[in-house]
């Protein structure tokens, strides 16, 4: 059920923003400079947890676009709300690694990227305690006057 919910986030998110826009194909020597451009920005983003600093740790997020996040459990209907969380369970850390196992790319379009990764994370709390997990992720990107920034995530830890 919850990977429907998902679905049509995205779904409508996508086609959504389509309407009143000219089709654009994509030749494939186009198709993969934006998804290696965006893979290169998740790559960034991925690194920057490690620093667990919210501001760097921001910066790949959209500023203007409604962002919606599925994180395990929870869901987060703004940035700001998942940036709350997350500031939350940073206090609680000692230090984390975080490590790119698997990583997919598939650009829709010229304005967006569906990225798709398997992350490893290696956290130390500050009360000793540790906590080694494989999560999926699912981002869309969207390219914006900023750059491209992240409007939807859903992740989930096994």
């Amino acid at each position: 059920m919850k990977t429907i919910c998902i679905v049509s986030v995205l779904l409508v998110l996508l086609f959504g923003s389509c309407k009143n826009q000219p089709h654009i194909e994509l030749t494939e020597k186009q198709k993969a400079s934006i998804e290696n451009k965006v893979k290169d920005l998740y790559s960034h983003a991925i690194s920057n947890l490690s620093k667990m600093d919210m501001e760097v740790w921001s910066e790949p997020w959209s500023q203007n676009s409604p962002v919606t996040v599925n994180s395990g459990a929870m869901y987060f209907d703004s940035f700001g709300e998942f940036k709350d969380s997350v500031t939350q369970w940073f206090s609680f850390r000692e230090k984390q690694n975080v490590e790119i196992l698997h990583l997919d790319a598939m650009a829709f379009n010229p304005k967006y990227v569906l990225i798709k990764g398997c992350n490893k994370w290696d956290i130390t709390f500050k009360n000793g305690d540790t906590l080694n997990a494989d999560a999926l992720a699912t981002l869309l990107w969207k390219k914006e006057e900023e750059g491209w920034k992240i409007i939807h995530l859903h992740e989930s830890w096994q």
